[in-house]
């Protein structure tokens, strides 16, 4: 009995493993991996984010506090953020990318959004209107450094 629940386990862990293997990490699906730093993160140890996941964790850490937004859902397709905006008192559908111009590389329907929420603005000109934070968010982790 011992050894046939031995070689069920064996063959669940080489199965799973396999799946894991032949999911192509690294393939432009900015959800495969997320970075430790990012993950991690406190004000003692702030590290600028390098992809869309990890500009996520960071953003969603500080909607709250640095834009006055409540999230109400946060997920992988588009939109990836229903935000409250308490001073507007109205919701707001958001994309969250790395980059702004990374909504149209994505090809978004830009009727199911109401906002852009990037680390970086790269485009001059948008329909849809961008809120840029990687100044807003250096600025608090650097003068909340060492804060207890």
């Amino acid at each position: 009995m011992g050894l046939i629940l031995f070689f069920i386990i064996f063959a669940i862990a080489v199965v799973s493993l396999s799946f894991l293997g032949n999911n192509k990490i690294g393939n432009g699906d900015i959800y495969d991996t997320i970075s430790l730093e990012a993950v991690l993160i406190d004000e003692k140890s702030f590290a600028e984010p390098r992809n869309e996941t990890e500009f996520r964790k960071i953003f969603e850490d500080l909607a709250g506090k640095l834009y006055g937004y409540r999230i109400s859902l946060s997920q992988s397709k588009c939109p990836d953020l229903l935000l409250y905006d308490k001073q507007a008192k109205k919701t707001i559908r958001a994309e969250l990318e790395y980059t702004a111009s990374d909504f149209f590389k994505h090809k978004h329907q830009w009727d199911k959004v109401d906002m852009i929420i990037c680390w970086h603005n790269d485009i001059e000109k948008s329909d849809i209107p961008i809120l840029e934070c990687k100044d807003k968010i250096t600025e608090y982790y650097k003068n909340t450094a060492g804060a207890e």
